[in-house]
């Protein structure tokens, strides 16, 4: 339909957070976000994780893993 409202924002990388603070003062339902993580062997990435834990996400927001043991590490981070 053109001139809709994005459903998903994607992100090339795991900093959902910033958007999810901007979304907060929109409407928490204006859209998902879905960030794509490659490793988390950067400073920055790893700080980006932190941001997340207080970050207003919501349920339908998602962080795509490339890999199970990227995976596995953020889950145990998150856990």
């Amino acid at each position: 339909m053109a001139g809709a409202s994005p459903s998903t924002l994607m992100l090339p990388d795991p900093s959902l957070a910033p958007f999810a603070w901007r979304l907060r003062g929109i409407s928490n339902r204006g859209y998902s976000l879905c960030g794509l993580n490659h490793t988390i062997a950067s400073e920055k990435i790893m700080d980006g994780f932190d941001d997340l834990m207080t970050a207003p996400l919501q349920l339908w927001d998602a962080l795509i893993c490339t890999s199970q043991p990227v995976k596995a590490t953020i889950t145990r981070i998150f856990g």
